[in-house]
């Protein structure tokens, strides 16, 4: 199997990750189905529309409950069934019909829209051509009236579905027979039946033999009757692809072959990039049935994503080829009702039309099922939708549902088969730049806070070390100070040491501290202590020049001079000291000597 060019898409990438919130997308497409309601008619029936449309927008009803694990709309698809079977009892095209009824009974289990399902089943398996069919040369049912090909190209004819009731039509059609598959498919995943099974493996056989063409795209319409051209319709449809994708999920679902799998990779390859449906940018323009989207293939895409039934890398691509984030434009209406839908490919909607509205509900129903994306966008190959929340009631920036992939030239390429989805390095880089413009705050805010720290604890190392000296002044003698008044300490003992840290000299005696410009006063540097006049640098530099001498600190003091201060003090009875009165003089002590 070859590879695909994904990155081709390259210059298309709007926002394809679904970023949109799970709440807001249910929201969006519920909004949608309720404007939808309030045009369907008494009978169950849209005015502008065939017997057709109805169904489609009933199997999305029943889409959407699916998708939400609700029960609203179940009674209004019981009553728009009865009101249907009473325009045609056999239902009109019934295989639509037989789709939203299986699609209902999935979502439901009530078995009133199993039998619905089995009795559509039942009448299109007649116009189906079984294998005993083809080796009797004529239909057994007696249906049709002329005798049967046995073959075309060599490939049986077993497997084909009827596009009409009439009994001279020999037309074999690529919806009916799709849809029968699908049918089929889903009956055997629901009821475990084989004879489902079988008929749905017979179907995809068919459009495999006869109109799988080489580029792996799905043809449409051939002749039953016998000598009749084996001839093919040369246009090509999204839904003929769309609807063999479908049934090809659901049968890889329950069998997990491995050749029905290739076979379904293959398709889902060639449907989003072919040319045939999308330009170059990326948005579906058939108009094959008067609406400018594809209900089949968004139906088929999103059943191989919801049954994981292809590779993981192409399983993301689906995503993002109609994810559910920007919207443009161009389809959605602009007034008052703004949940209208016109052609994907514009203009908008201006007025309802049940064709382009069910088109739409598509995609926005099966967004629903299409898992977050948290990380920038990664794919480089989408133009998708979204929304944006005003309120309470999330508001689409536009009502375009897209589906992208139109090619254009490049140099890159990237194959499903690869581990990783395609990513587009713009985002990165930007992701990237914020990322360091953090980490830079970050850093510069913790060098700052580190700094403060620092600086903090060495300002207060230097308020330690100026506590914890006593300076000297300038002159180097030193002169017994004089005592303008002091009384002693009845509670100091005689014995107490002398200490800057536990002296008592209270804060008057020091204030009453005097000295000559001759007489030098040895004390305290209060002054440095609690407001530094220069800075802790400059203050460290000049303890730092002085001489270890000049410095009084407890261990050099002595004991002695205290003791004789004291006594003496006692003698005097606590007498103030007249001025000229000197202290007596100190044992071991001249006047200059560091105490």
């Amino acid at each position: 199997m070859g590879t695909t060019c994904f990155a081709c898409l390259a210059r298309l990438s709007k926002k394809p990750n679904v970023t949109t919130s799970l709440a807001d997308r249910i929201a969006f497409a519920r909004a949608a189905l309720q404007d939808t309601i309030g045009h369907v008619g008494a009978n169950g029936q849209f005015p502008d529309a065939d017997y057709v449309v109805p169904a489609v927008f009933y199997s999305q009803l029943a889409a959407f409950d699916a998708a939400t694990g609700s029960q609203q709309y179940h009674d209004s698809l019981v009553q728009y069934f009865q009101l249907a079977t009473t325009i045609s009892t056999n239902f009109v095209n019934p295989e639509n019909y037989g789709y939203a009824a299986a699609q209902a009974y999935v979502t439901y289990k009530d078995p009133v829209f199993l039998e619905y399902a089995i009795g559509v089943w039942n009448i299109s398996n007649q116009y189906t051509l079984s294998q005993d069919d083809i080796d009797a040369g004529r239909q057994k049912s007696g249906l049709k009236n002329f005798d049967l090909a046995k073959t075309c190209h060599g490939k049986t004819m077993a497997g084909g579905t009827f596009g009409t009731t009439a009994v001279s039509d020999s037309s074999i059609a690529g919806l009916s027979t799709g849809q029968f598959a699908i049918l089929s498919a889903l009956l055997a995943a629901s009821t475990s039946e084989p004879k489902y099974l079988t008929a749905a493996q017979l179907s995809i056989a068919f459009m495999q033999s006869h109109w799988l063409n080489p580029q792996n795209i799905m043809l449409d319409g051939i002749s039953g009757r016998n000598n009749d051209s084996c001839s093919l319709t040369t246009a090509l449809q999204p839904y003929d692809s769309g609807m063999a994708i479908e049934s090809l999920a659901i049968v890889v679902d329950i069998t997990t072959d491995s050749a029905s799998r290739s076979l379904l990779t293959s398709l889902i390859e060639a449907a989003i990039t072919s040319t045939a449906w999308q330009g170059a940018d990326g948005i579906i323009s058939n108009r094959a049935h008067d609406s400018g989207g594809d209900v089949s293939l968004a139906r088929g895409l999103s059943a191989a994503y919801d049954r994981n039934a292809t590779t993981l890398p192409l399983r993301e691509y689906i995503k993002h080829y109609f994810a559910f984030n920007a919207v443009v434009d161009l389809a959605r209406s602009q007034g008052l009702d703004s949940n209208i839908y016109g052609h994907w490919i514009g203009p908008a909607a201006a007025t309802f039309s049940s064709k382009d509205q069910t088109t739409a509900l598509a995609v926005l129903v099966a967004a629903i099922g299409l898992n977050n994306d948290t990380q920038p966008p990664t794919s480089s190959s989408v133009t998708s939708i979204g929304l944006q929340s005003h309120g309470d009631t999330p508001q689409p920036t536009s009502s375009f549902v897209t589906f992208s992939g139109g090619p254009t030239s490049t140099s890159s390429t990237l194959s499903p088969s690869t581990t990783q989805a395609p990513s587009p390095p713009s985002t990165r880089h930007s992701k990237s730049h914020i990322g360091q413009l953090v980490g830079g705050i970050i850093a510069a805010v913790l060098t700052v806070i580190l700094l403060i720290f620092m600086g903090s604890l060495f300002y207060i190392r230097c308020l330690r070390k100026n506590s914890g000296s006593l300076l000297i002044g300038s002159p180097p003698d030193l002169v017994p100070f004089r005592i303008a008044q002091i009384r002693p300490d009845s509670n100091l003992p005689l014995t107490t040491k002398f200490s800057p840290f536990t002296s008592h000299i209270s804060q008057a005696a020091s204030s009453g501290l005097t000295g000559a410009a001759s007489a030098p006063v040895a004390r305290y540097n209060w002054e440095n202590l609690l407001q530094p006049k220069q800075p802790c640098s400059m203050q460290s530099s000049s303890l730092a020049e002085r001489r270890p001498s000049q410095l009084i600190t407890p261990s050099r003091g002595s004991a002695k001079p205290v003791r004789v201060l004291n006594s003496w003090l006692h003698r005097r009875d606590s007498t103030v000291l007249d001025d000229d009165e000197a202290p007596p003089a100190y044992p071991g002590t001249d006047v200059g000597e560091i105490i």
